[in-house]
């Protein structure tokens, strides 16, 4: 029969009572119960350290952190006087990302100690490198990695605003908590302020230390600055976050002064490249719309090209049926002619049609030699400012566009072309040119 408590104090109950609906009050089941002490008890080694040694003790039914000294330092006056810096300093801090110290205390045998609390987690080293057991609930994801990060800089924020440096920052002194994924800082044990006269020496960890923190014993927060920096390079935030770790990196004249512009940084970085986002995306919208507009102004035949060839300066482009389109090939010649028929690859194509800008903004074509009855798309001839004679084999006017893309004459020439423009045709072929589009034409030469 297992032991509860409940509000009447500890007895006990048939198993299949414990944690009904209909059970009056609430219950849960003791498994191994012991005594609470108001000494501390059950000390169990963390791990050593140059000077001194962390525990983990119990006292009134809690677990503690116990720093002490190092046996051959237990009644040293300068590692005295160097935990009781520590003391100090951890007793300004009043924040959840600071571990919180409890006492300054001897306690026998282990001599004068600090006790904090014991802070159930992972270092930031163990959660990065993938070490946390299968309980432990907070995966090292990108995202999750990115709001640890936050909650480093706003840690380390906190402390510098207190006018204290910590001086090894490191991943190993950085706890993250099973519960709520709240971010620790701990060993203070080389923190330094204005304040203190007494151990102003350099320190830090390898790999972490700033470089000029190695040579010069004034107390600077860039130093910090620095050890972030690296610890922000190791956690792979991915962009933005590493062109503003890069300038935390940088030598102590030009590195970023305060830890509380970090975040300002990496949020002016991600405005910047939603600004330059949209500006490319309004650009691929209008360069999009103008392609769209273009095919609707200048529709183009929706089936596959058959056959593509080029003689002379003509592009020719056929979709079958024997028949083929002409364009230009390039701007160089102030005559061009465009034949009849062209013969390409053993087959004879009729050239019936003078394509979508096939001359387009041509500053040196003066005269032009086109089939009698070719059709002429729209763009055929505009922007062709010196274009003064067209000539014109066969007794049939050209066609202006087609069934499927129907088009007026002021879509394939300029307005000043109809003034300046002389049409050369066959004697035969007057009537062809007497009515609408081409009376538009001042200028006739009938030969």
């Amino acid at each position: 029969m297992p032991i509860v408590f409940n509000d009447l104090g500890l007895v006990r109950v048939p198993a299949n009572d414990i944690m009904r609906e209909d059970t009056p009050y609430s219950s849960f089941t003791v498994s191994d119960y012991s005594a609470t002490s108001s000494s501390y008890t059950d000390f169990e080694k963390i791990a050593d350290g140059s000077y001194c040694i962390l525990w983990r003790a119990r006292r009134n039914g809690q677990w503690y952190v116990v720093k002490s000294l190092q046996k051959q330092y237990e009644d040293s006056p300068e590692y005295l006087a160097l935990l009781r810096k520590e003391y100090d300093i951890l007793s300004m801090f009043h924040n959840p990302c600071v571990v919180k110290v409890f006492d300054f205390c001897g306690i026998e045998p282990y001599g004068t100690c600090i006790v904090m609390e014991w802070v159930d987690g992972l270092t930031l080293s163990q959660w990065l490198d993938g070490e946390s057991p299968e309980s432990f609930p907070w995966k090292s994801d990108r995202c999750s990695r990115r709001q640890i990060a936050l909650q480093i800089i706003r840690a380390v924020e906190y402390v510098h605003s207190l006018q204290v440096v910590h001086r090894d920052l490191k991943p190993s002194n950085i706890m993250i908590t099973r519960n709520g994924c709240q971010v620790k800082l701990i060993d203070f044990g080389l923190a330094d302020t204005d304040s203190f006269t007494i151990f102003k020496q350099s320190a830090g960890t390898e790999g972490y230390i700033s470089p000029e923190q190695r040579h010069l014993s004034v107390t600077d927060e860039r130093n910090d600055v620095y050890s972030l920096g690296v610890i922000l390079r190791e956690m792979r935030l991915g962009w933005p976050w590493g062109g503003v770790v890069r300038r935390m990196l940088r030598p102590l004249d030009s590195r970023l002064a305060h830890v509380s512009d970090v975040v300002p940084n990496i949020r002016r970085r991600r405005r910047m490249a939603t600004v330059a986002v949209s500006l490319c995306l309004a650009v691929v919208v209008i360069v999009g719309g103008l392609f769209a507009w273009d095919r609707l102004a200048n529709p183009r035949p929706y089936y596959d090209v058959v056959a593509r060839f080029q003689y002379s300066n003509i592009i020719y482009e056929s979709w079958g049926g024997g028949k083929a389109t002409a364009r230009l090939a390039n701007k160089s010649d102030s005559t061009v002619e465009v034949p009849d028929v062209v013969n390409y690859d053993g087959f004879i194509y009729k050239v019936e049609e003078i394509t979508f800008n096939a001359f387009r903004g041509d500053g040196n074509l003066r005269s032009v030699i086109i089939p009698g009855g070719a059709h002429l798309m729209k763009g055929a001839f505009k922007q062709c400012p010196n274009l003064t004679d067209i000539y014109i084999r066969g007794s049939q006017a050209p066609v202006i566009g087609n069934q499927f893309w129907p088009a007026n004459v002021d879509d394939v020439f300029d307005a000043n072309h109809f003034a300046t423009v002389v049409i050369h045709a066959p004697r035969d072929s007057h009537k062809s040119y007497e009515a609408y589009p081409w009376n538009r034409f001042r200028h006739f030469v009938f030969y």
